[in-house]
């Protein structure tokens, strides 16, 4: 069983902990529905509020149904406790955009199950079996956005089915109102997978903050630091909102366009490479917690 991607917390003390907050929770809504109640005989129903209903802090919710007052308070444990899991594993970060987004929505949405060692483990077991292909995914998110399409212009630099080592992005960035120039916010996930795809590619952990290269970027757009370079890119940007990248390990851009485009492109560019292939099985194509064959509440 991969169990090796949990590495803050022992799953046993997570579970123990999320059990109790859940227990705590129980009592905590049963005594303030208790005070309620003896305010409400003592001061009458006008001033059985607890905390006068201010906009920061109301007890609407403490209405007498306390079995749904501790429904939405262990939907909101569970889902913290995944969000948990999701992170510290850094699995959230491997992912392409379009599985975070529908992890992240699942989570969100408290379709989650509950937090056992048996669920966790089930979970993250199915996750370490489906890796390579949610990487391979990843890895292709990358290199179709990099690769132009129809809504790109005819940039020179751009290559037509392949990812050169100079390539020339729209709409990624844009004026900063406290000066110099920022990443278009719609664009910060693709520059945060671009810089994943190339530490996973050479076999490295992806970046955290501040050392990521959205932080980093951003912070140089800011200073108009320009170019901005590290050890994978040297990076222009322009006010009309265009950004130029050139990727400097010529190693890694062949695995990316080895893995993206599902073939070594060895010919010429004007030569258009067989079709691609897709990446993995499909088995790891919807990462979520619905399907993977865990019980549910």
């Amino acid at each position: 069983m991969h169990t090796e991607l949990i590495e803050h917390q022992k799953v046993s003390a997570i579970v123990e902990n999320v059990k109790l907050a859940m227990d705590e929770a129980a009592q905590g809504v049963g005594l303030l529905n208790k005070a309620k109640t003896r305010l409400f005989h003592t001061l009458g129903q006008a001033n059985d509020s607890l905390w006068n209903h201010r906009s920061d802090v109301s007890d609407y919710s403490f209405g007498g149904d306390v079995s749904s007052v501790l429904e939405s308070m262990n939907k909101n444990i569970r889902r913290n406790a995944w969000r948990y899991l999701l992170n510290q594993t850094g699995l959230i970060a491997m992912m392409s955009q379009k599985d975070r987004d529908e992890i992240e929505k699942q989570v969100e949405d408290g379709k989650t199950p509950d937090v056992t060692e048996q669920n966790i483990f089930a979970f993250f077991e199915n996750m370490s079996e489906d890796l390579p292909d949610l990487l391979n995914k990843h890895v292709k998110e990358v290199f179709d956005w990099l690769k132009p399409g129809a809504h790109m212009h005819d940039y020179k630099t751009n290559k037509k089915y392949r990812i050169g080592a100079k390539v020339i992005v729209e709409w990624i960035a844009e004026h900063n109102y406290s000066g110099g120039m920022r990443l278009n916010y719609r664009r910060e996930n693709n520059i945060t997978s671009l810089d994943n795809v190339f530490r996973l590619i050479e076999g490295r952990g992806i970046g955290k903050y501040p050392d990521d290269l959205r932080t980093r970027l951003n912070e140089a757009m800011r200073d108009n630091a320009m170019p901005f370079e590290d050890e994978y890119f040297r990076i222009k940007w322009f006010k009309k909102g265009t950004m130029h990248l050139e990727i400097k390990r010529a190693d890694l851009l062949k695995e990316l366009n080895r893995i993206g485009g599902g073939v070594d492109l060895p010919g010429p560019e004007h030569e258009r490479p067989g079709r691609a292939s897709k990446p993995g099985n499909g088995k790891g194509s919807a990462a979520t917690l619905l399907k993977m064959g865990i019980n549910q509440k």
